[in-house]
């Protein structure tokens, strides 16, 4: 068995030279070239202790964690050096070299220990006051060295080994000090603690200059950063803070982790504005520090007195857009008005009178033509190179009222408008324009079709779109419905079907196709959902098929793209625009712009460069990021999975179209995270699903991969139907188990899930309460109902499995009084074979339990049914391993024949804490994870009667609770162990 990767924990960073970033990842020393993102080199350096720090020297490096430590050569960084592990008598804090290049370790109990590199020992240690170290800083200046020790009790002690310096005690924190750090000169330490202060204290004074509070939860770095102080939090948060006075306040807050806590902080020399960050998502973050200043300098204002006085027409701008480089206003006056911010020089396009005081104004993305509605009705198609060159498309109806909205399409030479009226409750006007006929030397505009449409009632337009290859327009509106307006300019358009409330009641906002294969649209709500949907049209028919359904982790969504396979979304949060990479899971963009209800523009292009525009306070804010400097090509160099601890790992029978399996987690952040896991170990984040509200207790596949099943607290048990569209998985939760407490506070521990024929599915759930449920769900219908339920005492029931053995169907579980115990439910698969998919199972009673026997001193925590691949075909005998919090691991005999369960052996040690999770590794071998991070093999006698150990692995991932295998190449199989982190090792057959 061998580790391959590990994503966790990020627990320590260094920059290094100009272009190297050194990562602790567990304990694997990993290597970047940051400027390139490019993994370069991997060492794993410690057995079981993580790397928490590291210290550079003239020729060496001293990397260290827990009470392990090792030297790393400079000159041989990038190549196959040697490193040996060795260790100290007591945990180590922090490490330093003198100007000797002489290194230095700070202990737990506040020693300062010299250490000889060559022969690898102590030669030297001073101590200062007894006391218990959380964290420690030391620093050099020619001979002076100073201690800052931060202890437990919430004291920070600074004390100097050669005694020039009397011991200071610096208090005022209420909690243990998690962080202390020298400024570059030394005269002051910065401070963090339990009680998420931030506390800049002078030595020489023995003061507190200034004290902060902004974090939401502990503080585990703080650092001096040039003329700030910087931190990062339990909260997921990294802040810049400024000194005012005796305050600090904050100046910057930076977003780019997943899940909770960021454990590591490292600041580059060179440039200085660049840090790195690492987090319990186990991704590591480049941030440059003055892009949001060089974002205010580039920022445009333009206020609306300018523009008047620029132009000469009356102050007031009501719409505006970008067009090849220049920007489009609308005036109060009747203008339209052109400004080249290049050349900050202004231009009066057109004038129309019947546009004063008001007028809505809709370009087209592709080409130099806009659209102008009037207060008339009347709707102005103009080209705003050549405004000569325009066409008034007068009202098709009496009275019809002013123009409310206008909705632009295009495909080649055909420009197309769909009007809506504010009086014309009952239709639309739908405008096709010719663009390709030319007349000395300019394109001349040529109406080709202009009708009434029939709309569907309450259907205000929100947004639309063309499907060119059909010539069907869809159309959405402010309600949250879906219309189809199908046709051509010879016959004319109509509605061809509506459906309401297609994600929700709240606005559609942006239309979005992802696939010119299929008809794949992805759909914006304004509530913060999308939804992914199929539009599929046969013989004369259309249907709309949900395929993914999601949510934003906070915010409304006022538009999307799909740019490089990657889904960008943005809209609104409080007063904040934002803009967020949903595949990568990362903020692109936010400004504080005031909020959404103002006139605002965002268009982004291919290669990610944005333009922001929104009005506030009677001007006009520019925002782009064309012409930034650009230090790093990319700001995730490593991705992660979730950030907190993962309860439940399950493989797909699907594989990806590279060949890479698919892997389904869930976690304590309640979420659901798909991702690739490639040949070699590395994964590609797919998407992460937010329907669940509590953490996720299981999650299992069908067997053919058709659908997959997950469970967490709250009673929550969803059913997700799964599609593949090349890389990317789809997924829509189609049904949901029926929850019939009024204050629903159950966990869904376990789950069984069997497929009994083409439509319909057998569900067994299990509670924390001791509750066991029986489910139906029907596919064709999409329903999951109660079929019988039933108690087994007053125990949490942690494991279920399900035997369907020929016409049998049996349900055994472990619970928390260290029982195993089985029921007999085969009356139900008879009840469903002379039962038709369209009509629904009685309920039926619970039966009485067939037999319990006691294998544990008290929970089961693992459960499996195995098989040796001696044992002799016997359906009437089932043998079952089960691991619990005592420490074991049984096997136990079910004799369906007997009606009885019989204990045939037991490892009373099998590790030394809780037995987590068993799985079958193949024919004749079992793999069991336990809390003390070992994962241990075992061979099945030939009996299937006893356990016999064959060998064992320590893993990284703390807090280790789940174990998944999947094949990848014949004779390799991909071990996958989750916990606080997920490591991916290698079985060799």
């Amino acid at each position: 068995m061998e580790s391959k990767n590990f994503y966790g924990p990020v627990t320590a960073l260094e920059f290094l030279y100009h272009n190297l970033l050194l990562a602790g990842r567990g304990n694997v020393l990993s290597i970047y070239n940051w400027r390139s993102g490019l993994l370069l080199k991997e060492y794993k350096l410690f057995e079981q202790n993580k790397i928490k720090g590291f210290a550079v020297g003239r020729n060496n490096i001293l990397l260290w964690g827990g009470k392990s430590f090792a030297f790393v050569s400079l000159s041989a960084l990038l190549e196959d050096a040697k490193i040996r592990e060795l260790v100290c008598h007591d945990w180590i804090m922090t490490c330093r070299f003198d100007n000797n290049d002489q290194p230095f370790i700070l202990t737990a109990h506040n020693q300062l220990l010299r250490v000889d590199k060559t022969l690898a020992r102590f030669d030297l240690s001073f101590s200062g006051i007894d006391s218990i170290l959380y964290s420690g800083d030391i620093f050099i200046e020619n001979n002076r060295i100073l201690v800052a020790a931060g202890t437990v009790l919430g004291g920070i002690e600074i004390w100097s080994p050669s005694g020039s310096t009397s011991m200071i005690k610096l208090e005022g924190h209420e909690g243990s000090i998690f962080g202390v750090y020298f400024s570059p000169d030394g005269k002051k330490v910065v401070s963090c603690s339990d009680d998420r202060a931030i506390r800049v204290w002078n030595i020489g004074s023995k003061l507190c200059e200034a004290i902060g509070w902004g974090h939401l939860a502990r503080i585990w770095n703080v650092k001096f950063f040039k003329e700030l102080i910087i931190s990062t939090s339990e909260d997921n948060t990294t802040r810049t803070w400024i000194v005012n006075g005796g305050k600090l306040e904050v100046e910057q807050v930076w977003e780019g982790h997943s899940g909770r806590s960021i454990w590591s902080l490292a600041l580059c020399s060179d440039p200085s504005n660049i840090f790195a960050t690492g987090g319990a998502d186990g991704r590591i973050r480049l941030w440059d520090s003055e892009l949001k200043q060089t974002i205010d300098l580039n920022r445009k204002i333009i206020s609306f007195q300018e523009i008047a006085d620029s132009t000469s027409q009356k102050v007031g701008i009501k719409h505006y857009f970008e067009s090849s480089k220049s920007y489009v206003f609308s005036a109060i006056s009747g203008a339209l008005l052109d400004y080249s911010l290049q050349y900050n020089k202004w231009n009066v396009v057109y004038s129309d009178e019947t546009l004063r005081g008001y007028s809505i104004i809709k370009p087209w993305k592709e080409v130099r033509y806009t659209s102008i509605g009037n207060r008339n009705g009347e709707v102005t198609v103009l080209n705003l190179d050549h405004p000569e060159i325009r066409v008034c498309l007068r009202p098709l109806e009496k009275n019809i009222g002013k123009v409310m909205d206008i909705v632009t399409l295009k495909h080649d030479n055909l420009l197309y408008l769909l009007v809506q009226y504010d009086k014309l409750q009952s239709s639309w006007a739908l405008h096709i324009l010719d663009s390709s006929n030319t007349e000395h030397g300019h394109t001349q505009l040529n109406p080709l079709y202009s009708s009434l449409i029939e709309r569907p009632m309450t259907f205000p337009i929100s947004v639309a779109m063309l499907l060119e290859d059909t010539g069907v327009i869809i159309v959405a509106s402010r309600f949250g419905a879906l219309a189809l307006l199908s046709g051509s300019v010879e016959k004319g358009y109509k509605i061809l079907k509506c459906w309401r409330r297609v994600i929700s009641e709240d606005a559609i906002t942006s239309l979005v196709r992802i696939s010119r294969e299929t008809f794949d649209i992805l759909i914006t709500s304004r509530n913060g959902s999308y939804l992914v949907c199929n539009i599929c049209f046969s013989e004369g028919e259309v249907d709309l098929s949900s395929i993914h359904l999601n949510r934003l982790p906070k915010g409304s969504i006022e538009g999307s793209a799909f740019i490089q396979n990657e889904f960008i979304f943005w809209g609104f949060r409080s007063n904040y625009f934002f803009v967020w990479n949903e595949t990568q899971q990362t903020e692109i963009m936010s400004e504080v712009c005031g909020g959404p209800h103002r006139h605002w523009l965002f268009k982004l292009e291919q290669d990610f460069h944005y333009t922001f525009m929104y009005t506030k306070s009677s001007s006009i804010c520019i925002t782009t990021n064309t012409d930034f400097p650009k230090f790093f090509e990319r700001s995730i160099i490593q991705d992660g999975s979730h950030g907190r601890e993962i309860r439940s790992l399950a493989v797909s029978p699907l594989r990806m179209l590279d060949n890479s399996i698919l892997l389904a987690s869930g976690a304590e952040d309640t979420c659901i995270r798909l991702t690739s896991v490639q040949s070699n170990g590395s994964i590609r984040n797919i998407c992460v699903l937010r329907k669940h509200v509590s953490g996720i207790q299981e999650i299992k596949w069908s067997i053919d991969g058709e659908y997959m099943f997950s469970s967490s607290a709250r009673e929550e048990f969803f059913a997700w139907k799964v599609t593949l569209r090349g890389e990317q998985v789809f997924l829509y939760p189609v049904a949901s188990a029926p929850i019939e407490s009024e204050v629903p506070d159950l966990r869904v521990m376990d789950f069984v899930t069997k497929k009994i024929d083409e439509a319909r599915y057998i569900i067994a759930c299990v509670y924390s309460d001791s509750t066991i449920k029986v489910f139906l769900f029907n596919t064709v219908m999409r329903t999951i109902y109660l079929i019988c339920s039933g108690k087994y005492k007053m125990t949490c029931i942690f494991k279920v499995i399900g035997l369907f053995i020929e016409n049998g169907f049996y349900l055994v579980i472990g619970s928390s009084d260290g029982y195993i115990s089985y029921w007999d439910l085969s009356f139900i698969v008879d009840s469903l074979r002379m039962t038709s998919v369209d009509n629904e199972l009685p309920r039926y009673d619970f039966p009485a339990m067939k037999s319990g026997i006691k294998i544990h001193q008290n929970s089961i925590r693992a459960m499996i049914t195995i098989k040796s691949p001696f044992s002799v075909e016997n359906d009437n005998i089932i043998s079952i391993l089960s691991g619990g919090d005592d420490n074991s691991i049984a096997l136990t005999e079910l004799h369906l024949d007997l009606e009885k369960l019989i204990k045939t052996d037991s490892i009373e040690d099998a590790h030394a804490s809780t037995v987590t999770d068993l799985i079958q590794l193949g024919s004749g071998e079992v793999l069991s994870s336990a809390v003390d991070q070992m994962i241990k093999l075992w061979n099945i006698s030939d009996d299937s009667q006893k356990l016999i150990k064959a060998g064992e692995h320590y893993t990284i991932v703390s807090d280790t609770g789940c174990l998944e295998i999947g094949a990848m190449d014949v004779g390799k199989v991909i071990l996958l162990i989750a916990g606080a982190g997920l490591d991916i090792a290698f079985i060799h057959n």
